[in-house]
């Protein structure tokens, strides 16, 4: 099978099963943003992969919560024409910052990252998109980590 016709089918399932089981986008979104990514729907993808990231952090599970926020990020790059690219980047960076701070801890380079990343792209606190969040996940990272 060639990869343009690998790539049409993914693209088929995701539609059929957005539009015909509503119930696996809400329940199990991952399978759709899979289906879409396969499909280099990057957008679709987007959306249920940060579905899928969002709904493994109010189910606890965090490392999933780690791979799909990971793949949002990386659709979110395919797709950087997006008018609110800024804003939505700055919203997967601090929820990708909760679940690293879940994983691997306050202080891990990795979190410590996602924080700052966000601040910069928020122009210093001047973008007011997930303030709060930021400022705490970095207070809580100089904290921890006696940095201040």
């Amino acid at each position: 099978m060639t990869r343009n016709i690998r790539r049409e089918r993914h693209g088929r399932i995701a539609a059929v099963l957005e539009d015909s089981f509503p119930n696996i986008a809400k329940q199990s979104p991952e399978i759709l943003a899979q289906h879409f990514d396969l499909a280099k729907d990057h957008a679709k993808a987007l959306r249920y992969w940060e579905q899928a990231g969002r709904l493994a952090m109010e189910h606890s599970a965090t490392t999933e919560a780690l791979s799909h926020l990971g793949r949002a990020l990386s659709a979110l790059e395919k797709e950087s024409t997006q008018t609110d690219y800024t804003q939505r980047k700055i919203s997967l960076l601090t929820t990708y910052g909760a679940a690293l701070t879940s994983v691997k801890g306050y202080t891990a380079p990795e979190t410590v990252a996602a924080y700052e990343e966000a601040w910069e792209l928020s122009d210093f606190g001047e973008d007011k998109t997930c303030f709060h969040e930021i400022l705490y996940g970095m207070w809580n990272s100089a904290q921890v980590g006696s940095d201040y």
